[in-house]
């Protein structure tokens, strides 16, 4: 096994690699359902959730690999399209680097509920300019920002109680 794989397993929960892959199976399978049950619901997002508190927990590496793993063939298997693939992984990178390496700072200076409006608009502002540097579509994306961020503010402070267990593993 490679080192990288070996390091994302070393900071997943467990105390054996088939218990890590388990748990990475387990928040692959979470993002997955979620992303594809609320897809198409304008400005509700789940899946930010989840993966905010994976951030915070196991930080940037394990956190990138489950989001590759779920949130892009989720996209594929609703949109059928290769270059919303681009976009997905490019919008996955900063989302996810603010909530492993800010999104503690964030919780403890102004909450929850700002901490998923800032994912939020961190998440559709990058998508709309990588969307728009390939010639992507806007009116969905221009929709989410105004949408997304406003109603992650009660969903962040109503579900992060739901998956607060994820730091505790």
């Amino acid at each position: 096994m490679s080192i990288t794989m070996m390091s994302i397993f070393a900071a997943l929960p467990g105390n054996s690699i088939s218990m890590a892959a388990l748990w990475l199976f387990a928040f692959v399978m979470m993002l997955f359902v979620s992303e594809l049950l609320f897809f198409y619901v304008p400005g509700f997002s789940i899946s930010n959730l989840i993966l905010t508190v994976i951030a915070m927990a196991f930080g940037f590496g394990p956190t990138f690999v489950i989001g590759l793993l779920s949130i892009l063939p989720a996209h594929f298997i609703l949109r059928k399209d290769m270059t919303m693939m681009i976009v997905s992984f490019f919008t996955l990178v900063p989302m996810v680097t603010l909530a492993s390496f800010y999104g503690a700072y964030i919780v403890n200076l102004l909450g929850w509920p700002m901490l998923g409006f800032v994912v939020s608009v961190v998440k559709w502002g990058s998508s709309i300019v990588i969307g728009v540097l390939m010639g992507r579509a806007m009116p969905k994306k221009i929709l989410n920002i105004m949408l997304e961020p406003l109603i992650s503010i009660p969903v962040f402070w109503i579900f992060s109680g739901y998956f607060m267990w994820i730091l505790l593993l």
